[in-house]
Protein backbone atom coordinates (compact mmCIF):
# COMPACT_ATOMS: atom_id res chain seq x y z
CA UNK A 1 0.00 0.00 0.00
CA UNK A 2 1.96 3.30 -1.50
CA UNK A 3 0.99 5.97 1.72
CA UNK A 4 3.25 8.68 -0.01
CA UNK A 5 1.73 12.27 -0.16
CA UNK A 6 -0.26 12.59 -3.00
CA UNK A 7 -0.93 8.83 -3.78
CA UNK A 8 -4.09 8.01 -5.31
CA UNK A 9 -6.64 6.15 -3.12
CA UNK A 10 -9.75 4.66 -5.12
CA UNK A 11 -13.14 6.36 -3.72
CA UNK A 12 -16.61 4.62 -3.67
CA UNK A 13 -20.27 5.45 -3.82
CA UNK A 14 -22.78 3.26 -1.54
CA UNK A 15 -26.20 2.58 -1.92
CA UNK A 16 -29.06 0.11 -0.02
CA UNK A 17 -31.29 -1.47 -1.76
CA UNK A 18 -34.35 -3.53 -0.28
CA UNK A 19 -34.86 -7.34 -1.58
CA UNK A 20 -37.97 -8.89 -1.46
CA UNK A 21 -38.34 -12.38 -0.34
CA UNK A 22 -40.93 -14.56 -2.01
CA UNK A 23 -40.19 -17.28 0.42
CA UNK A 24 -39.51 -16.62 4.65
CA UNK A 25 -37.80 -18.32 7.03
CA UNK A 26 -36.58 -18.27 10.43
CA UNK A 27 -32.83 -19.41 9.45
CA UNK A 28 -32.00 -18.44 5.95
CA UNK A 29 -28.59 -19.44 4.39
CA UNK A 30 -26.97 -17.01 1.56
CA UNK A 31 -28.51 -19.66 -1.00
CA UNK A 32 -31.94 -19.52 0.35
CA UNK A 33 -32.16 -15.55 0.16
CA UNK A 34 -30.73 -15.75 -3.38
CA UNK A 35 -33.15 -18.25 -4.46
CA UNK A 36 -36.46 -16.77 -2.66
CA UNK A 37 -35.62 -13.11 -4.23
CA UNK A 38 -38.97 -11.85 -5.58
CA UNK A 39 -38.82 -11.24 -9.26
CA UNK A 40 -38.38 -7.45 -9.29
CA UNK A 41 -35.39 -7.70 -6.61
CA UNK A 42 -33.60 -10.35 -9.09
CA UNK A 43 -33.78 -7.66 -11.82
CA UNK A 44 -32.48 -4.54 -9.55
CA UNK A 45 -30.24 -6.93 -8.48
CA UNK A 46 -28.82 -7.75 -11.64
CA UNK A 47 -28.91 -4.41 -12.93
CA UNK A 48 -27.02 -2.99 -10.32
CA UNK A 49 -24.09 -5.86 -10.69
CA UNK A 50 -24.39 -5.00 -14.66
CA UNK A 51 -23.74 -0.66 -13.60
CA UNK A 52 -20.53 -1.97 -11.39
CA UNK A 53 -22.13 -2.12 -8.24
CA UNK A 54 -20.50 -4.79 -5.83
CA UNK A 55 -22.35 -6.24 -2.77
CA UNK A 56 -20.67 -5.71 0.01
CA UNK A 57 -23.08 -6.95 2.82
CA UNK A 58 -26.45 -8.36 3.55
CA UNK A 59 -28.76 -7.60 6.54
CA UNK A 60 -32.00 -9.76 6.39
CA UNK A 61 -35.16 -8.21 8.16
CA UNK A 62 -38.95 -8.47 8.75
CA UNK A 63 -41.56 -5.84 7.13
CA UNK A 64 -43.98 -4.98 9.54
CA UNK A 65 -42.85 -7.21 13.13
CA UNK A 66 -45.24 -7.45 16.50
CA UNK A 67 -46.59 -3.64 16.95
CA UNK A 68 -49.86 -1.82 18.56
CA UNK A 69 -51.27 -2.57 14.71
CA UNK A 70 -49.47 -5.22 13.41
CA UNK A 71 -49.16 -8.72 13.39
CA UNK A 72 -46.40 -11.28 13.74
CA UNK A 73 -44.64 -12.35 10.91
CA UNK A 74 -42.93 -15.89 10.73
CA UNK A 75 -39.73 -15.11 9.56
CA UNK A 76 -37.58 -12.76 7.30
CA UNK A 77 -39.15 -11.83 4.43
CA UNK A 78 -36.75 -9.18 2.96
CA UNK A 79 -33.57 -8.18 3.37
CA UNK A 80 -31.11 -4.57 3.19
CA UNK A 81 -28.32 -5.04 1.06
CA UNK A 82 -25.01 -2.55 0.43
CA UNK A 83 -23.63 -1.92 -2.46
CA UNK A 84 -20.33 -0.01 -3.39
CA UNK A 85 -18.57 0.82 -6.97
CA UNK A 86 -15.45 3.11 -7.37
CA UNK A 87 -15.46 6.59 -8.37
CA UNK A 88 -13.83 7.73 -11.10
Amino acid sequence: MDVTPGASRNRYEYSVLVLRLEKKGLAMTRKDVLQGLSGESATQLRDLGNDGWEMVGVLPFQVGGVGLFSTASTGTDAALAFFKRTVY
